[in-house]
C-alpha cells in the first residue's frame, strides 16, 4: 500500500482488483476494479481517491459520510451498488450506471463529465446532483432509466437533464428541483412536486410529457413549446394530474414550415388546477 500511495510512482495504467474489503484513508494512483465479491468502505473524516482510468464496480461501494473520488470515469456495472450516506461521491470524468445497477442515498453526487443512467438512482434526505444527466432506456424489455426521490426528501439537480427513461418519480411529500434545462419524453411519476427553474423543453420535437403530481414553473424558468400542427401530438404538451403554478417565460417555436392561422388554439397544458400566469411571452 505504501508503494501504491507513492506520488512519485506513475500507477495510472495499473489496476487495483478488489475481491475483499477495501477501507481506510488512502490516495491510489491507479484505477479500481471492484468485483462482485468486493466492498469499498469510507467513513466520516476519511478520503479515498483513485487516479487511474477504467474504474468499474460490480460489487458494493459504501460511503458513510466521507469523500470518495475517482479522477477519471466510473462505471457501475449491472448488479453493482453504490451507496452514499451523507458524504461526497466525486467523479472527474463520466459516471455511468448500467442497467440493473443501483446508485443511491443522500448527500453530494458529482460527475464533471455527466451522468448516464440506465439503472436506478434513488435518493432520500437532501441530495445534490452536479453534472448533466442522460436518463434513458437501454434494455429491449423497456426497463431502466429510473430516478426516484422518496421519504419526504428533496433532490436538487443543478445541470441539464435529458429524460427518456422509464420514470423520474417524486413520491408523496417529496420534491425534485431541476435548475438546468430539461428535455425528453419520459414520465414524471409520483404525487410529489417537481420544480423547474431552467429551460423546460418537453418532448423530442414535439412530444407530450405527463406528471403524476404538482408542477411549479419558477420565475427564472423558460417553457419552450414547439408547434408543428393543430392536432394533439403535433405540438408539445404538459399533462399534469395535480396542480400547476405558472411563472417565468413562455417561448414558442414553429416547426417544419408550419404557420398557424388566426384563431388556432393549442392545449399546451392540462392540469387539475392552474394558478399564476407566464410573466413573459
Amino acid at each position: 500500500l505504501t508503494t501504491l500511495q507513492n506520488g512519485a510512482v506513475d500507477l495510472t495504467d495499473v489496476t487495483l482488483t478488489n475481491s475483499g474489503v477495501l477501507y481506510g484513508d488512502a490516495s491510489f494512483g491507479n484505477a479500481l476494479v471492484n468485483t462482485a465479491d468486493g466492498e469499498v468502505e469510507v467513513v466520516t473524516g476519511e478520503r479515498m481517491r483513485f487516479g487511474g482510468s477504467g474504474n468499474t464496480n460490480a460489487g458494493e461501494i459504501n460511503n458513510f459520510g466521507g469523500v470518495l473520488r475517482f479522477d477519471q470515469n466510473l462505471s457501475n456495472n449491472s448488479d453493482g451498488e453504490i451507496n452514499n450516506f451523507g458524504g461526497s461521491l466525486v467523479v472527474s470524468g463520466t459516471a455511468n450506471n448500467a442497467s440493473n445497477g443501483f446508485i443511491g442515498g443522500e448527500g453530494q453526487f458529482i460527475a464533471d463529465g455527466g451522468w448516464t443512467n440506465q439503472g436506478v438512482m434513488a435518493f432520500t434526505g437532501t441530495t445534490y446532483i452536479l453534472g448533466d444527466i442522460n436518463n434513458f432506456i437501454a434494455d429491449k424489455d423497456g426497463t431502466g432509466g429510473q430516478i426516484v426521490t422518496t421519504g419526504s426528501s428533496t433532490t436538487n439537480i443543478f445541470d441539464d437533464l435529458e429524460h427518456n427513461g422509464v420514470e423520474i418519480r417524486t413520491s408523496a411529500g417529496s420534491h425534485t428541483v431541476i435548475l438546468g434545462a430539461s428535455s425528453g419524453t419520459g414520465s414524471y411519476t409520483g404525487t410529489g412536486t417537481v420544480y423547474f427553474e431552467g429551460d423546460l423543453r418537453p418532448g423530442n420535437s414535439p412530444g407530450a410529457v405527463s406528471f403524476g403530481g404538482d408542477v411549479v414553473l419558477g420565475s427564472s424558468s423558460t417553457t419552450q413549446i414547439e408547434l408543428a400542427g393543430t392536432t394533439a401530438g403535433a405540438y408539445d404538451q404538459l399533462l399534469i394530474a395535480g396542480e400547476l403554478a405558472l411563472s417565468g417565460e413562455l417561448g414558442v417555436t414553429l416547426l417544419s414550415g408550419f404557420v398557424p392561422d388566426p384563431g388556432d388554439q393549442f392545449s399546451i397544458v392540462t392540469a387539475n388546477t392552474i394558478s399564476g400566469t407566464f410573466a413573459t411571452y
